[in-house]
């Protein structure tokens, strides 16, 4: 085995190590960290009382928030997504004559929830979980 092969053996039972320590979840607070290699990770799991494009608007410039946050505390962004999810939209469907259409009458939802991946370098843990509680408190 040459001086190389060594290196890359260590490299990688390092960064299976690195994996396993790095997690730390804290259902408490709904923030899950956890790292790879440099980059800090996030995720985070919440829910808005407002309605859908609501909480899409909400959610979008709280997302501009911590990235704006997240370079003010020196750090540098790798990816911000989310995912929201529309929760108690309905439809009632209803025919009152066989020679009619069927009427839909659509009845938004009220609330929605959602999940905030954060991806970042160079900020520290602490900060970045900071960062997301100060602009989205639970």
């Amino acid at each position: 085995m040459d001086r190389n092969d060594s290196h890359e053996h260590h490299h990688s039972h390092n960064h299976h190590e690195h994996e396993q320590v790095g997690h730390v979840h804290l259902p408490e607070d709904r923030i899950s960290i956890s790292t790879h290699e440099e980059s800090i990770i996030a995720v985070f799991k919440s829910h808005i009382a407002a309605p859908y494009q609501e909480a899409v608007g909400i959610v979008g410039r709280g997302m501009k928030n911590v990235a704006e946050e997240v370079v003010e505390n020196g750090g540098i962004i790798g990816h911000i997504k989310s995912f929201v999810i529309a929760e108690g939209e309905r439809c009632m469907i209803s025919i009152s004559d066989a020679g009619t259409e069927a009427q839909e009458k659509h009845i938004p939802g009220e609330s929605a929830n959602f999940e905030l991946v954060v991806i970042v370098f160079h900020v520290d843990e602490d900060t970045l979980r900071g960062i997301i509680h100060s602009i989205f408190p639970e």
